[in-house]
């Protein structure tokens, strides 16, 4: 169930949880996203430098 079908449906105790749960989930996924960049960025930047230098070869 998603937090838009649970929003609403309970008391204010129920939402307030409901709401810091998703919380902690979106700094887990962000932190996770990050570690992910941090680990591929510079392998990604280098294979489009390096296409790019062979598309210009290429063309001359």
């Amino acid at each position: 169930m998603s937090f838009g079908e649970k929003f609403g449906s309970s008391y204010i105790q129920g939402e307030i949880s409901g709401i810091e749960m998703l919380s902690e989930n979106i700094i887990i996924i962000k932190n996770k996203r990050f570690q992910e960049y941090e680990k591929k960025g510079r392998l990604f930047r280098s294979v489009g430098l390096l296409a790019g230098i062979m598309t210009g070869i290429l063309i001359l």
